[in-house]
């Protein structure tokens, strides 16, 4: 299965926020609209995207709390998460999710960034896991069933 099948069940709300927008700015925004994660764009180029966790981790670790909360979100976004393409499949997104330890990836899906989340990836795929489990007992028991040739 591709994320193509599942990204409108995967993706979370986002907003949308220039780089020059202040953490606090960023963060205001995604309360507003119940957000999961803010996707920086600079014109139309992504520059990062930020989630909760990015925001707390951001201000325990600043020399500066208030300086952050203050200063730019560019400075708070992870900026190294690849995007993929809505043709990927899903198992080996979620590796590549796991191995960053990433909760969070944008997917470019029909020209725009979606933001996907682990959790719902994860979900998507036990489903459909367990769909293929339960055709192939079905097959099993209805082999169960059949006369003897």
């Amino acid at each position: 299965m591709r994320l193509a099948d599942v990204v409108d069940d995967c993706a979370v709300k986002t907003v949308t926020v220039a780089p020059h927008f202040s953490l606090a700015e960023a963060a205001a925004a995604m309360d507003k609209v119940g957000a999961a994660a803010v996707v920086v764009m600079d014109h139309d180029l992504l520059q990062g995207v930020l989630t909760a966790g990015d925001v707390v981790r951001g201000l325990i670790s600043a020399k500066t709390a208030d300086l952050l909360w203050h200063g730019p979100v560019g400075a708070a976004i992870v900026k190294e998460l690849p995007i993929v393409a809505v043709e990927e499949k899903i198992a080996p997104t979620i590796g590549r999710m796991t191995a960053a330890g990433i909760d969070y990836l944008p997917v470019m899906a029909g020209g725009a960034i979606r933001v996907i989340s682990l959790c719902r990836l994860l979900l998507a795929e036990n489903a459909l896991l367990h769909g293929e489990v339960q055709h192939l007992q079905n097959y099993i028991d209805a082999l169960h069933d059949a006369p003897n040739d």
